[in-house]
């Protein structure tokens, strides 16, 4: 073997040997990684109530949240109950970064009873009531925010509707509806489910220029009318006829951040409520607003004259964009 080939056989050798050490050492010398603890994290969804205040007539109820941290997808209203909850979870994150897995571990639904002076504080374990009825079934347990459905006026008692899954099949559900008296529950029946939908069937008000007053004066819509209390920009409009017919309401609106106004379900229609709204937001002097409904695409403009117009409306609008949106599909897919 010749000089050169011994030189090349050295190297060779010595970086297979640098290697060795290199591994070995990182294999029992180097400090261990710290092994990753999980953790578990409490979440609390507080949508209870600190201001509740009816009307002089009794048909709207002005209610305001504990925290501004509020869950209020959770808000609802009967004839004699404003509903929210108190919802808590525990989250187990295994990991670092990694998506937690969730456990519910409490869901009260709170009760005010409109009727009562100070409009007594109930809570109803939901949880519980849920798993006693039938064991098969339970409110979601796997992380994902569970919410309750509508409440209805009906047959003289009061109720909210909720959602519960089988145990087995997250997917397979049914709904149930909670009696507000007396904390029992139910199955949904058809005729429930008819009278729950007239009592909260209230289609957007976006697309009309009812909703451009509402915001210019500081209030939102969906389903119910909302108001947010920017100190610095103060909206509420002094001629519009809600000012000028309910000052005390205007102030009462004035003390808290958020305050949502409430119509009661079985006592004030979705139609009443319309008709309302016409008169509030309309200027001083002038009975009813002249609502126009508004297709941004084609500039048509349709008068809104009464609720079953805002329906038929709400609804061909709806067809619209499904036909449109069903089309660009089609188009995508060619």
């Amino acid at each position: 073997m010749n000089k050169r080939k011994q030189i090349i056989l050295v190297i060779a050798i010595l970086l297979v040997a640098f290697c060795s050490f290199v591994y070995l050492k990182k294999q029992f010398f180097s400090p261990s990684k710290p092994k990753e603890e999980s953790r578990k994290e409490t979440l609390v969804y507080d949508s209870s109530l600190k201001d509740i205040t009816l009307t002089k007539d009794g048909r709207y109820v002005l209610v305001s949240p504990n925290t501004l941290k509020w869950h209020s997808n959770n808000l609802r209203i009967s004839r004699n109950y404003v509903v929210s909850t108190f919802i808590t979870y525990e989250h187990f994150y295994a990991k670092k970064n990694t998506l937690p897995s969730g456990k519910l571990k409490k869901f009260d639904i709170i009760t005010y009873d409109l009727r009562k002076k100070n409009f007594v504080e109930k809570r109803i374990d939901l949880k519980k009531a849920v798993e006693e009825y039938d064991s098969d079934y339970g409110l979601r347990d796997d992380g994902s925010l569970q919410v309750v459905g509508s409440s209805f006026y009906f047959e003289g008692k009061d109720y909210v509707r909720l959602f519960v899954s089988k145990r087995k099949n997250l997917e397979e559900t049914k709904s149930l509806v909670l009696n507000l008296e007396n904390g029992k529950l139910t199955e949904l029946s058809e005729a429930m489910e008819e009278v729950s939908t007239a009592q909260n069937s209230f289609p957007s008000l976006s697309r009309t220029n009812l909703d451009d007053i509402l915001y210019f004066n500081g209030f939102s819509d969906l389903n119910d009318l909302g108001y947010i209390n920017d100190k610095k920009e103060n909206k509420i409009g002094q001629d519009i006829n809600f000012s000028h017919e309910f000052p005390d309401l205007v102030k009462r609106l004035k003390k808290n951040r958020i305050t949502e106004i409430l119509y009661r379900r079985g006592l004030v229609s979705p139609a009443d409520y319309y008709e309302d709204l016409r008169h509030w937001f309309a200027p001083v002097g002038q009975d009813k607003l002249d609502i126009i409904g508004m297709n941004f695409e084609t500039n048509e403009e349709t008068p809104l004259n009464n609720y079953q117009e805002f329906i038929d409306w709400s609804k061909a609008e709806a067809k619209k964009a499904q036909e449109s949106i069903n089309a660009n599909r089609k188009k995508e897919t060619n």
